[in-house]
């Protein structure tokens, strides 16, 4: 399970995790996201979203 880089409060965490300051760390995710949506054609937020409800349903006994 990866971490949530929104639980990380200090930059000695970041820096810890990532080996990268909050700054830069804040710019990589810009440009991350930018890109992420202009190859898939929707935003990471949203291409969770869509994840959590296009799982098949379980099969059901009969």
């Amino acid at each position: 399970m990866g971490l949530s880089f929104s639980k990380i409060k200090t930059d000695k965490e970041l820096r810890a995790s990532t080996s990268l300051s909050t700054t830069k760390f804040n710019q990589l995710s810009v440009l991350f996201s930018s890109t992420y949506c202009k190859i898939y054609g929707v935003s990471i937020q949203e291409s969770q979203g869509v994840r959590k409800f296009a799982v098949p349903p379980t099969k059901q006994p009969f």
